[in-house]
């Protein structure tokens, strides 16, 4: 005779954080009636695991034209979490796991609304999703060209390492911005081509870089971009536009070739 029981696959599924009741009844046998209240216990409560909670204080930071940053307050016993992001209406979620906050996600589009929403995982049980929030990216701003000499180099911050670096992502380098057509690499370092662009006199140049070092904020703040030599380097702005016009509505996935190695055919 045992005087335990222990609960597996075929018993009653148990929901971690709620409160379960339960008795024991002995009883004869052979049918004699040998205790009191038939046999039965008094009753025995107990909170099975512990509830995986959903995060806190959902909101989005340094939303810009084609990148926005989400953040959120972690629960105690939160040991990840996933995020979910779709253009508003379009019923085409993409989902993020990360181990920490905040998450950047990029590849957006200026002047459009998005959509947002959060959930915990605690070791092998996630939580509910969070309601659902919004926001919506700026417009791109409009550079204006100006022949002067007091041009200045933005001053870089302290922003960890850039982990990926993605087609179509925009770098700056010293003040120049650098459109990404062709990459490898991570932690912090890329090699690649780009498309920079000379606001001054409005000129679009290929370019490309080896082992440059690249922060968060996508300011490259070690190695050199170096503009390509020969035929072809200054582009025709109206089929650039065109190229990425086209590879606007491509999902991502089929233009990478793989996680590690992001190459476009924009490139070409």
């Amino acid at each position: 005779m045992s005087n335990s029981l222990i609960m597996g696959p075929t018993s009653m599924p148990l929901t971690p954080g709620r409160k379960y009741v339960c008795r024991l009844r002995a009883y004869d046998t052979q049918g004699r009636d040998l205790f009191k209240n038939n046999g039965f216990s008094t009753v025995l409560v107990f909170t099975f695991g512990q509830e995986c909670i959903t995060p806190v204080s959902i909101n989005t930071q340094a939303v810009e034209p084609f990148r926005a940053t989400i953040n959120w307050t972690p629960i105690p016993g939160n040991s990840a979490f996933e995020i979910a992001y779709q253009e508003k209406n379009s019923n085409n979620w993409y989902y993020k796991q990360v181990n920490i906050n905040p998450l950047q996600i990029e590849q957006l589009k200026p002047q459009h609304t998005y959509q947002y929403k959060v959930k915990g995982i605690c070791g092998t049980i996630e939580s509910p999703f969070s309601g659902t929030y919004e926001f919506t990216t700026p417009a791109k701003p409009t550079d204006t060209a100006t022949c002067n000499n007091n041009g200045s180099i933005p001053v870089i911050d302290n922003s960890p390492p850039l982990q990926h670096l993605y087609l179509g992502d925009v770098i700056n380098v010293g003040g120049f911005e650098g459109v990404i057509t062709q990459a490898t690499g991570s932690n912090g370092v890329f090699t690649g081509k780009c498309i920079m662009r000379v606001t001054t006199f409005n000129v679009l140049l290929r370019a490309h870089f080896t082992n440059i070092h690249i922060n968060q904020s996508y300011q490259v703040t070690e190695g050199e971009v170096i503009v390509d030599k020969g035929e072809g380097v200054i582009i025709n702005l109206d089929d650039l536009l065109t190229t990425i016009d086209s590879l606007a509505n491509v999902d991502i996935d089929s233009i990478l070739i793989n996680p590690d190695d992001y190459i476009s055919a924009l490139d070409s």
